[in-house]
């Protein structure tokens, strides 16, 4: 976890990847009680993370549960991700709409 906690604090992409990789073998042969410990805490630290990597871990965090984290102290930050990712993605489709209108191509389907 130190390594996380380091990636995390100095906004490391690279540091955030390796350290997921070295996690997730980990996840098949963490015991139960581990799983409660590290799912609550890696879910509350998906909000300093890129999207990507937050999106990556939040999988993690929902294999952790299925291994005994606790459920209610991951759903919080899971939930309030979700959220944002999906606000985002609103706020895309208003802003493609308000630039291209409804009858125009999507510019990246190569119609006309």
């Amino acid at each position: 976890m130190e390594s996380f906690d380091a990636a995390i604090a100095e906004h490391s992409i690279s540091r955030l990847a390796a350290t997921y990789a070295s996690l997730a073998t980990l996840a098949k042969e963490t015991p139960a009680e581990h799983s409660r410990e590290l799912g609550p805490q890696l879910a509350a630290q998906l909000s300093e993370m890129p999207r990507w990597h937050a999106a990556v871990y939040s999988g993690f965090v929902g294999a952790l549960v299925e291994r005994n984290a606790d459920a209610v102290a991951c759903a919080r930050p899971l939930r309030a991700g979700l959220r944002a990712g999906m606000e985002q993605a609103l706020e895309f489709a208003r802003l493609r709409e308000e630039h291209y209108g409804e009858e125009e191509a999507d510019p990246g389907s190569g119609r006309a």
